[in-house]
């Protein structure tokens, strides 16, 4: 009588500890840094910590700790994996970073000028499209790529075109390189970088602008060539204004659009023949 008790006994032991090991193999309640509560499973568990993914963030725009102010550090799932987003500001730019929490990756990451010291006589009026102090667009996509360290010949622009911003000129810039999406604002002014992001684009929804690129399509170069020829201009005497890679029913052509002489042209190119699709003149 006494064995069969304590059978039972060993027999309800070994079942609770049973189900107790099974329920903290599935799920693991982690506390961050911030005070963010996360259960996730064993294999989501972040590898790194919120100081270290700070640290990468830190090292990636070239600052110490010391001589930034957090504005936001907290770890996040999105699409079931863990990220830490980090937020910070120095020398008057506030930066934000995706860090993959499973290795340290940087997934995405931005810049922006938060400065407000604009002189009151800094406004569009005071300068205007075709003024001498002014930056070309190659210029500003010059300054975006050496500041990505991406060569011309490995990027795919999408869009680069002289924008106004309460009235200020300024240059978006746009560019695919190495399963990277870029995105810049450059002051037109002095050529400043005003906003700059980067986000990795997985290998399996790469946008069409990278896939399509093969070595028979023309560059944005050529394409721009292949206007100014038709228009009789040679690119000292425009200003271009629109200069970008699109698509229309699926086909690749190039959007090229310049001043000169008081008027404005604009160009359609088929980005593989070269062929003009289009063009028309306005004053």
């Amino acid at each position: 009588m006494i064995n069969k008790k304590m059978m039972c006994a060993v027999l309800c032991t070994l079942l609770t500890v049973s189900a107790v090991g099974c329920k903290e193999k599935n799920t693991v309640s982690q506390t961050t840094d911030s005070g963010m509560t996360v259960n996730s499973s064993v294999e989501n568990i972040p590898i790194i910590d919120l100081e270290e993914a700070k640290s990468i963030a830190l090292q990636h725009a070239g600052l110490s700790e010391k001589d930034v102010v957090f504005v936001e550090t907290k770890l996040e799932r999105d699409n079931s994996r863990n990220e830490y987003d980090i937020e910070f500001t120095a020398n008057n730019v506030k930066y934000e970073y995706e860090i993959d929490a499973g290795n340290g990756n940087i997934l995405g990451f931005s810049s922006k000028s938060i400065s407000e010291n604009l002189n009151d006589n800094d406004t569009g009026a005071s300068l205007s499209s075709e003024g001498s102090e002014q930056i070309t667009l190659d210029e500003a996509k010059t300054i975006a790529l050496n500041h990505a360290g991406v060569t011309e010949s490995n990027a795919v622009f999408t869009k680069a075109k002289l924008d106004y911003d309460n009235g200020i000129p300024e240059y978006d810039i746009e560019f695919i390189a190495n399963n990277t999406e870029y995105d810049y604002e450059i002051g037109a002014k002095d050529g400043s970088i005003l906003e700059n992001s980067a986000k990795r684009i997985d290998d399996t929804s790469q946008t069409s602008a990278a896939a399509i690129k093969t070595d028979e399509q023309i560059t944005l170069e050529e394409a721009k060539t292949i206007a100014l020829e038709h228009a009789g201009f040679s690119a000292d005497q425009v200003i271009f204004t629109k200069s970008k890679l699109d698509y229309d029913d699926g086909t690749a052509e190039y959007e090229i659009e310049f001043k000169a002489n008081g008027l404005e042209y604009e160009y359609t190119i088929n980005a593989f023949t070269g062929k003009i699709i289009e063009y028309d003149v306005d004053d």
